[in-house]
């Protein structure tokens, strides 16, 4: 098992590929802080340019989508979202969010609702380099294979 900076590295490097000079964003929660602040850390030993937004400073949960946070993701080239779902704020704040996640064409966006340290310690620390060559290997062998109906 690895570490949650590790799966934060993997996260940054290997899955959304953060470069030099990009523009980041990363949204937190209190409860995920720990997390929020692993990612922050691996993104800024490529890119100076981070935004880091703890929600519960814009206000009690359920949160509105805050516009501070709409105006820099619209800009972003890569942005986490990493926190715990709270009731009733798909409408408020998930919603609104990804609707300016979609429109902005050159983000790549990763959207971890419920992550823990433990999700962050085992399965982001895969080797993905091993994962994606068992994969085709596994793909080789059942793409010829009739499609069940």
């Amino acid at each position: 098992m690895g570490s949650v900076d590790k799966g934060a590295r993997q996260a940054v490097e290997n899955c959304i590929k953060v470069k030099k000079g990009e523009k980041a964003v990363i949204i937190t929660d209190g409860e995920t802080i720990e997390i929020g602040k692993a990612i922050k850390w691996a993104v800024e030993n490529i890119t100076n340019d981070v935004h880091f937004f703890v929600m519960e400073d814009f206000g009690e949960r359920p949160l509105n989508f805050p516009e501070e946070i709409g105006k820099v993701l619209a800009e972003a080239d890569v942005s986490f979202y990493v926190a715990q779902d709270v009731k009733d704020e798909r409408q408020t704040f998930d919603n609104p969010m990804l609707k300016i996640v979609s429109a902005n064409k050159k983000l790549r966006h990763t959207h971890m609702p419920g992550i823990t340290a433990e999700i962050m310690r085992s399965g982001m620390c895969s080797d993905y380099e091993e994962v994606k060559r068992v994969s085709h290997l596994v793909y080789e062998k059942v793409k010829t294979l009739p499609r069940l109906e």
